[in-house]
């Protein structure tokens, strides 16, 4: 008899109905609940599904029938939650930022080691195919060594929008440094700029996130996070990567993604869709983490490497000259 998976999801905002999905479409997974601060909100997408919807946390997290949960509350509940989560004896995926710093991931992530239970952050972008084809070419070399890599998210967040969040760097660049960390690995230098250069009323929050990271390995790395406007031109930045190599490119954006080789002289064209990286990294997380014992894509120590690279780019921004 096959396994199944009993999974809760926490925070009922718009990313909740792509891991309700994921959890829908995956072999082992079975949806069992739903918690939201407000429980009408939770009863609606309950009566949706068919299942529980919890009126409080603790009573999630008491659920025998709960074997894992899904955490996409608000960022400020991911430490709390992860940690209740895992004294209950569940294995959490928990949505980006998994905490707010350094310290909190650290914690998380030793909880969940000491009630021996699987902590898996929400680093979407790497379980999307354009990305593990990236990560199949450079391992197998055929395009030489990579030298440089680009890679951007950029689209427009209305003002009132960005004060839900901690700014770009935190919320959209953390997406673009953990995907180079999985393509390049160790960072060995990191330079940052930061900037406000479209809010008006709230100057604090940064709309604008430009980086530059050194790996150990020698790739030389930018990326670029903005939520100052949209790009809808045919070459979107909404979410690009471009990486070069010696002997050719790779690159695809969110529209499409096209692979150039100078030695093989072929193309190959695939249209991204947001949600299959969910879909994948749910899927994941269920039948092949908790059922087959597989380690995940991207773990929390590098949730850990990926917000000590933002912290520094916060702390210490490159020196700007004025002329």
């Amino acid at each position: 008899m096959e396994r199944t998976v009993g999974v809760a999801v926490s925070g009922l905002g718009e990313i909740s109905k792509l891991h309700i999905q994921g959890i829908l479409g995956s072999k082992h997974g079975k949806l069992v609940g739903v918690f939201s601060h407000s429980l009408e909100r939770a009863k609606e997408i309950a009566k949706m599904y068919g299942v529980k919807a919890y009126s409080s946390y603790e009573e999630l997290c008491k659920d025998n029938d709960v074997d894992a949960v899904i955490i996409a509350s608000r960022d400020e509940d991911h430490l709390p939650q992860t940690i209740e989560a895992a004294k209950s004896g569940k294995h959490v995926l928990v949505e980006k930022p998994p905490a707010l710093t350094v310290p909190d991931v650290e914690l998380m992530a030793k909880t969940c080691k000491e009630n021996n239970v699987i902590c898996m952050p929400v680093h979407n972008y790497i379980y999307t195919p354009q990305i593990m084809r990236l990560k199949d070419i450079i391992t197998r070399g055929n395009l030489g060594k990579p030298l440089y890599a680009f890679a951007s998210v950029f689209h427009k967040i209305s003002e009132e929008n960005a004060r839900k969040y901690h700014g770009t760097l935190i919320t959209q660049a953390y997406h673009l440094v953990y995907s180079l960390l999985f393509l390049f690995n160790d960072v060995e230098y990191v330079a940052g700029y930061l900037d406000n250069v479209s809010y008006k009323e709230h100057k604090n929050i940064d709309d604008l996130a430009i980086a530059i990271l050194k790996f150990k390995n020698g790739v030389v790395g930018h990326i670029l996070s903005g939520w100052c406007c949209d790009d809808l031109t045919p070459t979107s930045w909404t979410w690009m990567v471009k990486v070069f190599f010696e002997k050719g490119v790779f690159t695809f954006n969110s529209m499409e993604s096209l692979t150039y080789s100078q030695s093989a002289s072929y193309y190959q064209s695939r249209t991204i869709d947001f949600q299959e990286s969910f879909f994948n990294i749910v899927s994941y997380f269920i039948d092949e983490t908790i059922v087959n014992k597989r380690p995940p894509l991207s773990t929390m120590e590098d949730a850990i490497r990926t917000f000590r690279i933002l912290e520094s780019i916060k702390s210490h921004k490159i020196n700007v000259v004025k002329i």
